[in-house]
């Protein structure tokens, strides 16, 4: 499609070690005007692949999710933008509802997408309320990134529509790889509410956990989905207690005790016989 007609589109992404589905998305946005990439030191073949697609790839520091997003913006040039992970696929629906949304916005600022979930071999947020939107196609004069290290979204300006077609995400190698990153991912969480002075205790943490799983498992409708609805609540109730039980570990339980400092480093005494 001729972008004469239309204003430039700029995608963008930011990586780290993301071989296992960088090729498939930069693929899903081959016709983009410019695709820009903020790589953290990926050691794997990142860099290789994403210079298929672009040579707008830049490695820098990692600062946190929202500075690197930042930093795509202000790489890039074109008067929309579309963000996505280096997990998602933009499918054809998608691809055509955003080119003619940006060649005629009817005033609007940003459009919101459908975001589809691949877990366990179901896809969630398809149907019903537990559609998931996102906000991801902004005007660059309309819109900026926070500043967040994770859970990082775009600030924009102005009435939101709505795309049709859908952005497809394959978060998870399987079981292991969800739990490692929501090992790294609580982390990061707790980093940024302690420097925002926020505290949590071990029942509030617990409390959370059991909040979280009502909230998707039963009030979510994802008993609907059978065992994978059941393993991804459990899921991401237990990365609600973790973030909380991390926060009360850093901000509570977190020093070591002055008796330990003094003990001495030989060890427990031997017995009595």
């Amino acid at each position: 499609m001729s972008t004469t007609d239309r204003p430039t589109i700029s995608v963008l992404v930011i990586t780290l070690n993301e071989e296992r589905m960088l090729d498939r998305v930069l693929e899903s946005v081959r016709w983009a005007d410019e695709i820009v990439i903020v790589d953290s030191g990926s050691t794997d073949r990142t860099e290789e692949i994403a210079r298929r697609y672009t040579s707008h790839f830049y490695v820098l520091p990692y600062e946190g999710h929202g500075i690197q997003r930042q930093r795509t913006y202000e790489l890039s040039t074109g008067g929309w933008i579309l963000y996505i992970d280096a997990d998602e696929i933009v499918t054809p629906a998608l691809r055509d509802s955003i080119l003619s949304s940006v060649r005629g916005p009817g005033g609007r600022s940003g459009f919101r997408m459908q975001l589809h979930t691949w877990f366990l071999g179901r896809w969630f947020g398809r149907s019903g309320w537990r559609k998931e939107w996102k906000v991801r196609l902004f005007r660059r004069d309309r819109g900026a990134f926070d500043g967040r290290a994770i859970h990082e979204g775009a600030r924009v300006e102005g009435p939101i529509g709505t795309l049709s077609g859908a952005l497809l995400h394959y978060p998870y190698r399987d079981l292991t790889h969800a739990v490692e990153k929501m090992n790294r991912y609580s982390t990061s969480m707790v980093d940024m509410r302690l420097s925002s002075g926020r505290t949590s205790s071990a029942p509030a943490a617990v409390l959370r956990g059991f909040g979280r799983f009502f909230r998707d498992y039963i009030a979510g409708g994802e008993f609907l989905l059978g065992g994978p609805g059941l393993i991804r609540s459990t899921l991401n109730a237990y990365y609600t207690f973790l973030k909380y039980a991390k926060l009360w570990e850093r901000s509570n339980a977190g020093t070591v005790p002055t008796d330990v400092a003094r003990a001495p480093s030989h060890g427990p005494p031997e017995p009595r016989q």
